[in-house]
């Protein structure tokens, strides 16, 4: 037997005899480095299949508990069983995980916390490796939480200490009639809702009954709004609201909302104070005019839109078109917020307004497509008054227009534009320095803080470190608050 032995190591390839002298010398001269019998029996399949000895093509793993049913705001951790240990492993997974998940390339760990719904999808990861490759199938459904009972509004007073609470769609949609004789009322959403029960939503507030409450969404998300209401104007989440109204920490995921005029997923035709509105793969349309990501009109020297963003499409075959607004008028303001869309219609179709008359956008950006036929530009269509500011703010956006009245940054101006941009590598307009100033791809990208100067001209020495983040020098810049979404 011991002469076997002495033949097995004779004939076996020296990198096998160097590895197993150097796993007895290690085991056995250093015993904390000792290791399970599973882990040494790994350890002895991976040099036999790395000496060619026995088949690589062995490695399996899985994910054990697929199909796996989660939830929304909830952690998750998905673990691998590997059946031989690898050498230097890189797992991969197609499609890509929803939102919010995410897969470690070194271990096959799924973790995160889900941010989007999803029906059951199958989800393939590969690992490759030195000891082998191999495939594997898992399933995941993504969830809201199991809403609340009630289908009516029955907790709390309506006031701002204890709000009336809103734990499923049935709720919300109730308060577009609550409110009627509860003027004035808080209420805040307490968990993430799937609103694709409601077939048809109907705004909160009309022309006759506008709606005068606050609605605190406290980070969560409404899924699937549905909204078409042809013939009807001012349409939204919100339809009409006066300027005591107050709506914050809202995110909207694939909402669908259409109307005549005054169209906007938040709100239709408003007033009021807007915060940490977010909106992703949404859709908006309007019949006639005033289309707006968020909001179709806002107006009033008290109305605010801050720290806000819409991703997705907006159109009209009328006037007035924005990422934003589809027109703000009146002293109101548009802060730290951010469009990556396709916007299209008529007269005045701008990336984030159509048209801003008295009123102020700062520190915003727009990335995406702008058509329209005359006053068509990359952040605004018009701005106009005096008393219309644009400031640290840039586009990037192909701006299509039949009419004169076209630029990359501000389509027509009464106003000047301080420390604003458009990129002229993609406009497809011609310089015009006094409708925003033109730079090129490098010359947006290249800063990496305010005060960098590698772009050879002044760019962004004005701008706040505090509030952009200038990524790297093939970036564009971005809000720092995106980098907590």
């Amino acid at each position: 037997m011991r002469n076997q032995r002495l033949a097995i190591i004779f004939f076996q390839p020296a990198k096998l005899v160097f590895s197993i002298f150097s796993f007895f010398f290690l085991t056995h001269c250093f015993p904390e480095l000792k290791k399970s019998p599973q882990d040494q029996l790994m350890d002895i399949r991976v040099m036999l299949c790395i000496a060619n000895q026995i088949s690589c093509g062995s490695t399996s793993f899985s994910y054990p508990g697929s199909p796996f049913s989660l939830r929304t705001k909830e952690s998750v951790s998905l673990t691998p069983t590997i059946t031989i240990k690898q050498d230097n492993p890189n797992f991969t997974i197609k499609p890509d995980l929803p939102k919010g998940l995410s897969i470690q390339a070194t271990t096959g760990e799924i973790s995160g916390i889900p941010k989007e719904i999803i029906p059951l999808t199958d989800f393939k990861v590969s690992l490759s490796s030195a000891s082998g490759n191999a495939e594997t199938t898992l399933q995941i459904k993504i969830d809201v939480p199991n809403p609340c009972a009630d289908s009516t509004i029955s907790t709390g007073s309506g006031t701002i200490g204890d709000p009336y609470i809103i734990c499923n769609p049935s709720q919300l949609q109730s308060i577009a009639t609550f409110h009627i004789t509860h003027i004035n009322s808080n209420y805040k959403i307490i968990q993430d809702l799937d609103l694709s029960s409601i077939s048809n939503f109907t705004p909160i507030g009309d022309l006759s009954t506008p709606f005068t409450g606050t609605i605190d969404g406290q980070g969560y998300t409404l899924f699937n709004l549905t909204m078409n209401h042809p013939g009807i104007q001012r349409i939204g989440l919100i339809g009409t609201s006066t300027s005591t109204v107050q709506a914050r920490n809202i995110n909207l995921v694939k909402p669908n909302v259409r109307g005549d005029s005054y169209v906007g997923v938040l709100g239709g035709h408003m007033q009021g104070y807007f915060e940490n509105i977010h909106i992703t793969q949404g859709t908006v349309y309007s019949n006639i005019s005033y289309a707006g990501g968020v909001l179709g009109r806002i107006s009033g020297s008290t109305s605010y839109i801050y720290d806000s963003s819409f991703e997705g499409t907006v159109q009209t075959p009328g006037d007035f078109a924005g990422g934003i607004l589809g027109e703000n008028f009146g002293g109101d303001r548009i802060v730290r917020s951010f469009v990556k869309a396709t916007v299209s219609g008529n007269n005045y179709s701008g990336g984030l307004t159509g048209r801003s008359a008295s009123s102020t956008t700062e520190n915003c950006y727009f990335i995406g497509t702008v058509q329209g036929a005359d006053y068509v530009g990359g952040l605004t269509g018009r701005s106009q008054l005096s008393a219309d500011i644009v400031i640290n703010s840039y586009a990037v956006a192909p701006v299509t227009a039949t009419g004169t009245n076209k630029s990359g940054l501000v389509g027509a101006a009464t106003s000047t534009q301080t420390n604003a941009y458009y990129n002229i590598d993609v406009a497809g307009q011609s310089d015009n320095d006094t409708r925003g100033i033109p730079r090129t791809t490098t010359q947006l990208q290249c800063p990496t803080v305010s005060s960098d100067g590698c772009a050879g001209v002044p760019m962004y020495a004005a701008w706040d470190d505090a509030v952009w983040d200038f990524g790297t020098s093939t970036q564009y810049p971005k809000l720092k608050w995106e980098n907590s979404q």
